[in-house]
């Protein structure tokens, strides 16, 4: 017998079976990342950031150095140049503290086993069986491809844009290390001949693939939502230009935590570059300028302090440092036990 004609209840149902069994295959956990996972990559530390994969070099075949493999402008010179990681003595909550210092730690690990692959020059092709230089390298490079970082719930409580902002500083100078290292072996590779560079070619593709991602988190939710938002200000300038994007949605963003926050203390925090003129005033009076905004705009005065870093905690050097380090970030202290008036019955 013929089965009879689909009616539009059919088609409907047909039409929500199909949705939800491509939303289930969407939301697995086992499968390999989407290729958009492919181009973050976690700082040790906890915080997520942008790191480009492959040097551009993919699929070519640079020309081989005149002489040999080539090397790279001096270790110390290219540190020179990195985001700063210093942690003043003075003035920082202790878990604050805790986390730029552990971001320190773990950066300065990253840098010493960076250094050590930016030193290697190798001796032999990469397709040759017996050496074994090659393979350390993508040992070396691949933890930094993985889109799954080692655990720790060091995030859930005591971020700041200061903290936020050092993380994905120091995630883009390791990315470009990265893709400097990748040019560098391509060519190192070329010199040993095009099947040696093909190898290497390969080996590294197989290291950038996206592994798997995880389905939940173990860390638990914060009581408190961490103010992570960074508040601009202009060169030798504590005006708040509410006519810059940045700056209006980011005082915005902190108005709306405010509000949800009842019980917190918000030290508002300014903080200046060392080129600037009189960089301890100057951060004092930026975080004055968000205090009187705040208050303005209906946040109770005494849920909030006022606190000038000057240029103790500084995000960049040179002329990154004149757009990063002019600002405000904020440092969300929740209330103790038993303080929270808004949490009783």
């Amino acid at each position: 017998m013929n089965s009879p004609p689909p009616t539009d209840r059919d088609a409907i149902f047909a039409r929500r079976a199909l949705f939800i069994s491509t939303a289930i295959a969407g939301l697995a956990c086992t499968g390999k990342s989407s290729s958009s996972h492919g181009n973050e990559a976690k700082d040790p530390s906890g915080g997520v950031a942008q790191i480009e994969r492959g040097g551009g070099d993919e699929g070519q075949t640079p020309p081989p150095g005149p002489e040999g493999p080539t090397t790279h402008t001096p270790w110390a010179e290219v540190m020179a140049e990195a985001p700063s990681l210093d942690v003043p003595a003075e003035g920082l909550s202790s878990r604050e503290r805790a986390l730029l210092e552990l971001h320190a730690k773990t950066a300065n690990r990253d840098y010493d086993k960076l250094r050590e692959l930016w030193e290697t020059v190798p001796a032999c092709g990469a397709d040759e069986d017996d050496c074994a230089v090659w393979a350390e390298l993508i040992a070396g490079l691949e933890p930094y491809y993985d889109d799954v970082a080692p655990g720790g719930c060091d995030s859930a409580s005591g971020v700041t844009g200061t903290v936020a902002a050092r993380r994905a500083a120091h995630a883009r100078f390791r990315g470009g290390l990265i893709r400097q290292l990748e040019h560098h072996f391509n060519e190192s590779a070329m010199h040993y001949g095009t099947a040696s560079a093909a190898s290497w070619r390969q080996a590294l593709a197989e290291a950038r693939a996206p592994k798997p991602m995880p389905c939940l988190s173990p860390c638990p939710l914060p009581t408190f939502r961490d103010i992570v938002e960074v508040v601009p200000f202009a060169q030798d300038s504590a005006a708040l230009d509410e006519t810059e994007a940045a700056v209006k949605l980011n005082l915005d963003d902190v108005l709306q935590q405010a509000r949800a926050s009842a019980g917190a203390t918000i030290v508002i925090r300014g903080h200046a570059d060392p080129s600037e003129a009189n960089p301890g005033p100057l951060a004092k009076q930026r975080a004055e300028a968000v205090r009187t905004w705040l208050v303005e705009a209906g946040v109770d005065a005494d849920m909030v302090e006022v606190q000038g870093l000057g240029a103790e905690l500084t995000i960049e050097r040179g002329e990154a440092g004149l757009e990063q380090n002019p600002r405000v970030d904020f440092d969300l202290i929740p209330p103790k036990p038993g303080k929270d008036k808004s949490a009783q019955p």
